[in-house]
């Protein structure tokens, strides 16, 4: 997702990356998440009878794709990474749908190559849209520009080199990021350490500068309190939300984080945007607590188990616990009132 994801809650010192979901095709529908890379060596080792085989012992309805927030646990104390799916023209990240913020200003429907990958544009559009709600001041950080694929990648074997790698168990060495991204299909667009942010101008998301910025502001021990899922899903949110209300095109980040906005846009049915947006950058106390009125006490950390082991199908089921208890107690306290106002039931 390292000061960046990783300073905002004073654990690891790891990058957190940005990593899209890749367009695997699923067969026979397995879960195999962090495992694309894997399954392709195979496939090309072994064939595709070694690869149906390996499918029968799965079960169904799942992807073969990495997921964004497993990819990041993988990584441990690498820095916080800003990925596609390596298609050409794909989106850094994983994100999908339209854009979430209103504006009177229509967007245009191609960005400005570019322009709002610039540390100044980022700080610019964040301190408009959330500076009266951060405590403190929006800080753009530091930007390393690179060109290409290979030079984004280098840097970030440079910057964790000697951190631990849980995917080799080793220390982070050269080379590994191609291993860890681009092997498994991953298009490593950009990522933040510390208050640096590294970009690759060619990726073709515009949110990936505002997105790796907003990092560096989120509120000491959010993502540790709300899971990787709700911090990336809230993250890009609150770029595109920043950008769209500055009146800018979002076209280019289509795939990024596609299911952790999409379950964010589910807690926020339940939370209100103004208290998680508040929560983002102020501490995540009070969406908690939000959650609670309404999922009562310990709900929090029953849907938090779920979201750090990064299955959607229990968070999903721990939501719709908490939302059913909302729609009971709505009832409950709509014959209440009926009765003390003495209309009918």
């Amino acid at each position: 997702m390292a000061e960046s994801a990783e300073r905002v809650e004073k654990v690891a010192e790891r990058p957190l990356l940005r990593v899209p979901h890749p367009a695997v095709p699923s067969a026979g529908g397995l879960v195999l998440t962090g495992t694309a890379g894997r399954l392709a060596a195979l496939q090309r080792t072994a064939g595709n009878g070694a690869v149906a085989r390996l499918i029968q012992r799965h079960p169904p309805d799942a992807e073969l794709v990495p997921d964004v927030p497993e990819v990041n646990a993988e990584i441990q104390n690498p820095s916080s990474a800003d990925l596609t799916d390596g298609k050409e023209g794909a989106g850094e990240g994983s994100h999908a749908g339209g854009p979430v913020a209103d504006s009177s200003k229509p967007a245009p429907s191609v960005p400005e190559k570019g322009r709002t990958l610039k540390l100044p544009y980022g700080e610019k559009v964040l301190t408009d849209t959330f500076g009266s709600v951060a405590k403190k001041k929006i800080v753009r950080g530091n930007i390393i520009v690179k060109n290409g694929e290979a030079e984004i990648l280098a840097a970030y074997d440079e910057v964790n080199k000697g951190r631990n790698n849980k995917l080799t168990g080793k220390a982070w060495v050269d080379g590994d990021a191609k291993k860890t991204f681009k092997d498994r299909g991953l298009r490593l667009n950009g990522f933040a350490d510390a208050d640096k942010v590294w970009v690759d101008l060619e990726t073709t998301d515009p949110t990936t500068t505002v997105h790796e910025m907003l990092h560096i502001n989120t509120a000491a021990g959010f993502r540790a309190a709300v899971g990787e899922i709700v911090n990336e899903g809230m993250t890009e949110r609150l770029a595109i939300k920043a950008m769209v209300a500055a009146g800018d095109s979002v076209t280019g980040s289509e795939a990024t984080y596609t299911k952790e906005r999409a379950f964010v846009d589910k807690l926020l049915t339940l939370v209100p945007e103004a208290t998680a947006i508040h929560a983002y950058f102020n501490g995540a106390d009070k969406l908690i607590d939000a959650y609670e009125s309404v999922g009562g006490k310990g709900s929090w950390a029953t849907l938090l188990a779920e979201l750090v082991k990064n299955d959607y199908t229990k968070a999903e089921a721990e939501f719709q616990k908490a939302k059913t208890r909302t729609v009971e107690l709505d009832a409950f306290n709509d014959a209440v009132t009926k009765v003390g106002t003495g209309a009918p039931k």
